[in-house]
């Protein structure tokens, strides 16, 4: 299931009017490749059931990890917080 490209995915959350939260995946690519979003959520449609393909995707340089190395999904929004306001998705 995973692409040569990834290093590592976190799904976090954003909200939704209608149905309160959708995922978010946010995605570490590995040195010098290149992947984007159609392709990445193109894939994910193979695997996922339609309500667990993320809405939106955000490549980032890192993912907030404890000093064992999990991730901390509650930082997740950090990241969101760090992006420029005015709706850019990246």
């Amino acid at each position: 299931m995973m692409l040569p490209e990834v290093a590592m995915v976190a799904i976090g959350r954003i909200g939704d009017e209608i149905k309160g939260e959708l995922p978010k995946a946010y995605v570490v690519l590995k040195p010098g490749a290149k992947l984007d979003e159609q392709t990445f959520l193109a894939h994910m449609r193979k695997y996922l059931a339609p309500y667990k393909v993320p809405r939106a995707v955000k490549f980032v340089a890192d993912l907030p990890k404890t000093s064992t190395g999990k991730i901390l999904r509650r930082k997740l929004q950090e990241l969101e917080d760090q992006e420029p306001k005015g709706g850019a998705r990246s």
